[in-house]
Order: C-alpha cells, then structure tokens, then sequence
C-alpha cells in the first residue's frame, strides 16, 4: 500500500514537471520567433518549403473574434483561460487513470 502512494506521488510529480515545462516551451518560442521578427524587421521568412514564419498580430481570441473590446475582453478571456488550465491540471491531478493525465496536461 505504501509503495502504491509513492508511485502515485512521483506520477503527479512527473505530471506537474511536464506542466511547467511545457508552459516553459510555450513562453520562450513565443519570445525568440518575437526577436526573430524584429531582427528581421517583421518580413516574412521561409524555414523549409512547407514552413514560413509570418508576423499577424490578433487581438482578440480565434479568428479575431472579439477584438474590439479594450481591456476588459483582455483581461476577462485571459483569466477565463488561466482558470480553464487551472481546472484541467487539477482534473488530471485527480484522475486515476494515466493517459487520461498526460492528454489533460498536454491540452
């Protein structure tokens, strides 16, 4: 019994460490394509044949829906997304099952 709970806690830790590391590659490849933009003053540049960087800017959600309403839009689908994250992390915390976990964090 003791040694199902350890496996259960370093389950949840590999599953905490995925989280943060996923948000860790979200953040810095949204940095570096931003410097990447900038050095190349926002031009349109080819990688591979099938694969270009394009700098557009979207100020509302998908599709630009949303995107004349100022700061509160902003600010309401922000909060509204962090809490939609913070709900499937705890939810994939809880679950018993594995793969249902790494599908919710990957989400």
């Amino acid at each position: 019994m003791i040694g199902n709970k350890k496996v259960t806690y370093i389950n949840k830790a590999y599953l905490f460490l995925l989280f943060l590391l996923l948000i860790i590659l979200d953040q810095t490849s949204k940095i570096y394509i931003s410097k990447f933009m900038i050095i190349n003053s926002f031009s349109d540049k080819n990688i591979l044949p099938f694969f270009n960087i394009v700098f557009v800017r979207n100020t509302g959600i998908s599709f630009g829906l949303f995107s004349d309403g100022g700061l509160f839009n902003r600010y309401f689908f922000s909060m509204f997304s962090i809490l939609v994250g913070l709900i499937l992390f705890f939810i994939s915390i809880i679950s018993k099952n594995k793969l249902v976990s790494y599908a919710l964090i990957l989400i």
